[in-house]
């Protein structure tokens, strides 16, 4: 029997991968059902207009979550085959530890919920994180057996153009956030693991989460420091899309994560010519850099844009 997957991500006044995602995950999770958790500032009509595009229309079904703060307010339940759309009314500027807070609240009260709580497997992924699998039923087979080895993928970083457009190279390095590293002068090979991706398939109230792996004890990640070298050899990685370009980073990304002050990487806390000059100064990958750690080319990937 054919196991039933549920895809949810969280979207706050930020749509720009939305088509990509859509189709990514269709294709190598074999058409799963989707969850959308959407944030809007005036008008939800802005958030379905992203979907009618794709030709999926909504129906309103119920007020499904009796939540109301001064971060989610109005939550609407929509569905449409197997998509579903969560809307609510929120603001721009949130704090980081108000954002993880606020998620971690809709997920407790959604999956409760008897339509979300029937599924197989629950992947619950940010929106600008791509999790590739060659062959998800031999996956799932593997994750069955041996989840601690198999709930890890390696992270690839998406290296930002100045200037992006659905013909630029898609070119990811081998080292997540290597530029949080790079601002704070700790960009090393040995690093290049601090940050991969764990997924809790069988947990639905948990989101994707950040481990710092031993790439000696989970196999995947040592293939990436031993073996890998093109796309054709690689399984479970995560291609993460965390900056696309200048224009991404001043307009759309909430967080600013080059910065040597941890406190301080909300974009709104941070003025335009410092964004500017945190972009050239360490989201750019210099020539030596280049040379230094393993980058694959994914152009493969543009058919999704």
């Amino acid at each position: 029997m054919e196991k039933k997957i549920l895809v949810t991500s969280t979207w706050d006044n930020n749509y720009k991968l939305l088509n990509f995602f859509i189709n990514f995950y269709n294709s190598y999770w074999e058409n799963p059902s989707f969850l959308f958790i959407c944030g809007y500032r005036e008008n939800e009509t802005e958030i379905l207009e992203n979907f009618y595009h794709k030709n999926i229309k909504f129906k309103r079904t119920l007020t499904l979550l009796r939540y109301n703060d001064r971060f989610a307010k109005n939550i609407k339940l929509y569905r449409h085959e197997r998509y579903f759309l969560i809307t609510y009314k929120t603001f721009k500027n949130k704090k980081s530890f108000d954002w993880l807070r606020l998620r971690k609240n809709l997920f407790s009260i959604i999956f409760n919920k008897k339509q979300f709580s029937k599924f197989d497997y629950y992947l619950n992924t940010d929106n600008d994180d791509y999790f590739y699998v060659k062959n998800v039923k031999e996956y799932l087979d593997n994750y069955s057996s041996n989840s601690e080895e198999y709930e890890h993928f390696h992270t690839l970083e998406f290296i930002p153009h100045k200037s992006f457009s659905e013909n630029s190279d898609l070119e990811f390095i081998s080292y997540h956030y290597y530029y949080m590293d790079k601002a704070q002068n700790k960009m090393k090979i040995e690093n290049s693991h601090n940050y991969c991706r764990k997924i809790n398939l069988n947990n639905r109230y948990l989101n994707e989460i950040h481990v710092g792996t031993d790439v000696l004890k989970i196999k995947n990640c040592s293939n990436f420091k031993t073996k890998y070298t093109k796309f054709e050899e690689i399984d479970r990685a995560c291609f993460a899309f965390g900056v696309l370009d200048l224009d991404y980073l001043l307009n759309t990304k909430q967080f600013v994560q080059a910065t040597d002050d941890y406190d301080k990487k909300e974009a709104f806390e941070l003025t335009n010519d410092e964004i500017v000059e945190k972009f050239h100064n360490y989201y750019l990958l210099t020539k030596e850099e280049r040379e230094q750690y393993k980058i694959f080319n994914l152009n493969f990937l543009q058919k999704f844009i």
